[in-house]
């Protein structure tokens, strides 16, 4: 495991940031502390991340260090070639060939929690004790189009109203390799932006997003950032963005796979995609060790050392400006949609996730397209 690999469609995937400097970075918090924050670790000890909340340049030390500098969103075909990358001349968000797709590369984890602390850590090379995540790309953009055709580009509205059972059909259909986002994906997503920005208050570091309108909005709000992180307008009626991942929370809710909730409730998860199916709480998904609380802000997050990235709550009795300020609800039964919607206020977060039956649909509830090549 280690530097070059290579997929024929894709060519090399590691960079040279990847390659001249191996490096762990890490967080950890005291389990019992009701503050947002967490203290660095490790090799990001002493770096500064800022987002932007109105479009200016601020500090980030992590858009030259190691894994970060190699996300890039790009431009890609069905079947996984690579039509252009963002920077290219004849780049667009809105007319695409193909989809619009942030590549993220791989990278090893750990998450473990010992004596009242919680720790993460995040390493380009193999380290020992350490998970590995393969490289994936996930949309730029929520999902649009229809249930003919899914789209991921600029300027359109997100496809809603459409169960998780239709929507994961819908995403397979673009091709081999493709699906709808799942629960290890998101888990990277949350643990990249903890060790990056070493807070739960994912809306106070890169901004609300749309979370207090009558209305989503389309995508592209955030195409003038490219790979910055933030916002235009903190205004709570603007677009987020993390890492070239446009509303990754605020705007529509977004169906999660590889995970659903059995009773408990407690959640079961999947780590084969080929496999991935509703309602079912049975081999090949495993169950998680911890029992979900539900219906409040998160204070306290499950640990399973089985399942370490897995982060659920399992006690909602915080606030807005404490422990993890998000919104979190579970009911057994039911599948997993993140994020928050256009009127969830600071309900909303990479942390925030609700649920609903797998044959439920909701004008606020939609999807993001993944794609790990084959």
């Amino acid at each position: 495991m280690g530097y070059g690999r290579t997929n024929l469609a894709l060519g090399p995937i590691n960079v040279l940031a990847n390659r001249v400097r191996p490096i762990i970075m890490g967080v950890k918090r005291q389990i019992s502390s009701s503050a947002t924050a967490w203290e660095r670790t490790d090799g990001s000890i002493g770096m500064v991340a800022n987002a932007t909340h109105d479009g200016t340049a601020v500090q980030n030390d992590f858009d030259t260090a190691p894994i970060y500098a190699d996300i890039l969103t790009m431009d890609i075909s069905a079947n996984g070639n690579i039509n252009r990358k963002y920077g290219d001349a004849d780049f667009s968000f809105t007319n695409p060939v193909g989809y619009i797709v942030t590549y993220f590369p791989e990278f090893w984890y750990k998450r473990w929690q010992a004596d009242g602390w919680e720790y993460i850590q995040i390493s380009n090379v193999e380290q020992e004790g350490f998970e590995y995540s393969e490289p994936f790309y996930i949309g730029r953009y929520t999902t649009g189009g229809n249930s003919s055709a899914v789209t991921c580009k600029s300027g359109v509205s997100s496809f809603v109203n459409i169960s998780i059972t239709n929507l994961r059909t819908y995403s397979k259909n673009v091709g081999a390799g493709w699906g709808l986002m799942d629960i290890w994906r998101w888990s990277m997503l949350q643990l990249l932006y903890l060790v990056e920005y070493a807070d739960y208050n994912s809306q106070a570091k890169l901004g609300y997003g749309n979370c207090s309108t009558s209305a989503a909005i389309n995508t592209g709000s955030c195409d003038a950032l490219g790979m910055k992180s933030g916002c235009i307008k903190n205004d709570k009626k603007s677009g987020v963005i993390y890492r070239g991942v446009e509303n990754i929370f605020s705007n529509i809710y977004q169906w999660l796979d590889g995970i659903n909730i059995g009773t408990g409730p407690k959640s079961w998860v999947c780590k084969d995609r080929s496999q991935y199916a509703s309602d079912k709480t049975a081999s090949p998904y495993v169950q998680v060790s911890y029992t979900e609380a539900s219906g409040s802000r998160i204070s306290k997050m499950g640990y399973d050392p089985n399942n370490p990235a897995v982060q659920r709550a399992i006690e909602c009795s915080g606030s807005d400006t404490t422990h993890c300020p998000d919104y979190f609800s579970s009911s057994s039964g039911c599948a997993v949609f993140v994020g928050g919607d256009w009127n969830d206020g600071l309900n909303c977060g990479l942390w925030c996730a609700s649920c609903n039956s797998a044959s439920g649909t909701h004008t606020s509830i939609g999807g993001r397209l993944l794609f790990i090549p084959v």
